[in-house]
């Protein structure tokens, strides 16, 4: 790898700092397709050539995949490293070592917050002060230093403005540390000359100012190109036919998401698969068939060998059968809840396209997946909440005396059609050609703010298409 400037004097810095162990962590950012990857992957070779322990971490599963399929093989997510200190399981691994460096991937997304209610228990999500206080408390090696990686012009935490894991001012004064911060400049995912790398520069700022101007229209060349939202799909089914795993259609809500997926399905759909009868699902076209592609949401199989996570692209290559579970929580007519789910066999599809060689049995939620009538909205709701329907449920049950029937072979995975997806979902991918839709940039809640556009511009490799833009307006 031949580093460019900014690379170089980053690993430089880095070999000092491990010499001499007398900082606390470092903080690399640098905008999609600057190299951090490669560069976390040369440091670490450093670390084992001088000896010094090192573990790669990713907020979620599915970058920590992305980490191990760049063949930084040690790759885990925040949540299984933590638990693994916490139970002490690492302990003597780990303690042959008199140094350690943790590189923590992705940290943009790593929140420090808490919302308050009046009416509710506050939501609370301290993951920043989780993983200092239980490194320190728990982890065996005297001399650590962390490298928070990532890039502080994408979405931040949904609870923040800011990336708290990439301010190393917030990092310094809220837990007494030392560090230091780098920034790569250039970027080699596009070429240097693209009016994609020109147009993401403009939304590179710290500030979330949502009254930005945007660049007009005129100010853009062929090389990004302005459609119309009919031809939207159309569009996307051009590039699909070349290679249906190498394009995305990015929104701002799931409500433009689920439209398109649906547009999309409805025109792949070869027909009724005499699997479901005809009150389990709204229209017929929506019914999973081989062939298609899913994002997963939420987890709860374990699968140690070929472990899911969420974010995760699959795609179908055959179908099962499909099943009905009736979960009650109440003696009325009203708390009694259908649940329909079905049984697929898929493979994952990493973030270059490439369908893994292993596939493995799930059974997913279609309820989730096509927003089924059989639940009502707030029924559905539960599903996008932390926990999922089957943990109000169960903390129902803790909390009453009533009866509660639970099927505990229910344990779906969550999934929704992963041709359309929306900014957020988007965030630490990469396809080589994206069709951004800007509706709903101008709403009540105000316009998109400036991480989101750049977040999503990013994404692209080498094809910009982009509908509804605001235009400066």
């Amino acid at each position: 790898m031949k580093l460019d400037k900014s690379q170089s004097i980053f690993i430089d810095n880095f070999i000092e700092e491990i010499n001499k162990f007398e900082i606390d962590f470092m903080v690399l950012t640098g905008p999609a397709g600057s190299g951090k990857t490669e560069i976390i992957k040369k440091a670490t070779d450093i670390c084992k050539e001088m000896n010094i322990g090192y573990q790669c971490l990713a907020f979620t599963g599915r970058a920590a995949s992305v980490l191990r399929s760049r063949g930084l093989s040690n790759s885990k997510t925040i949540e299984s490293w933590l638990r693994g200190l916490k139970l002490r399981a690492l302990h003597e691994e780990l303690q042959k070592f008199e140094k350690f460096v943790f590189f923590i991937d992705e940290s943009s997304m790593i929140s420090n917050s808490a919302i308050i209610f009046e009416d509710r228990e506050p939501d609370l999500d301290f993951k920043l002060d989780e993983i200092m206080w239980t490194t320190y408390r728990h982890f065996p090696v005297d001399k650590v230093l962390f490298l928070f990686v990532g890039d502080q012009n994408q979405l931040p935490p949904i609870k923040h403005d800011y990336c708290p894991a990439l301010d190393i001012e917030y990092l310094e004064y809220r837990y007494g540390l030392r560090g230091k911060k780098h920034e790569l400049n250039v970027i080699h995912r596009q070429n240097t000359d693209s009016k994609i790398t020109e147009i993401a520069k403009r939304f590179m700022t710290t500030s979330q100012d949502v009254d930005i101007k945007i660049p007009a229209i005129e100010s853009f060349d062929e090389s990004i190109q302005f459609v119309d939202d009919k031809d939207v799909v159309s569009i996307y089914f051009d590039l699909y036919f070349q290679n249906k795993h190498d394009v995305k259609i990015i929104t701002a809500t799931n409500k433009k998401a689920d439209y398109y997926n649906f547009m999309i399905k409805e025109r792949l759909s070869t027909g009724e698969t005499q699997r479901y009868e005809p009150f389990q699902i709204p229209n017929s076209y929506l019914e999973p068939q081989k062939g298609d592609i899913l994002q997963l949401f939420e987890n709860s199989y374990i699968n140690k060998d070929y472990p899911l996570y969420n974010g995760q692209f699959l795609e179908i290559l055959d179908i099962g059968d499909v099943e009905e579970v009736i979960l009650s929580k109440g003696p009325n007519k009203n708390d009694y809840i259908p649940f329909i789910y079905q049984n697929l066999k898929v493979a994952t599809v990493s973030e270059n396209g490439k369908k893994s060689g292993e596939s493995q049995e799930i059974a997913i939620s279609v309820d989730h997946m096509v927003n089924s009538f059989n639940l009502t909205s707030k029924e559905y709701e539960y599903f996008d909440k932390k926990g999922s329907i089957l943990q109000e449920i169960l903390d129902f049950k803790a909390k009453s005396n009533k009866s509660i029937y639970f099927d505990k072979k229910y344990r779906p995975v969550l999934v929704k059609y992963g041709y359309s997806i929306t900014g957020h979902k988007a965030q630490g991918g990469g396809w080589g050609n994206i069709i951004i839709d800007f509706s709903g940039f101008n709403n009540e809640g105000g316009h998109l703010p400036p991480s989101w556009i750049y977040t999503a511009i990013t994404r692209t490799k080498s094809n910009l298409y982009i509908a509804n833009y605001p235009n400066g307006e």
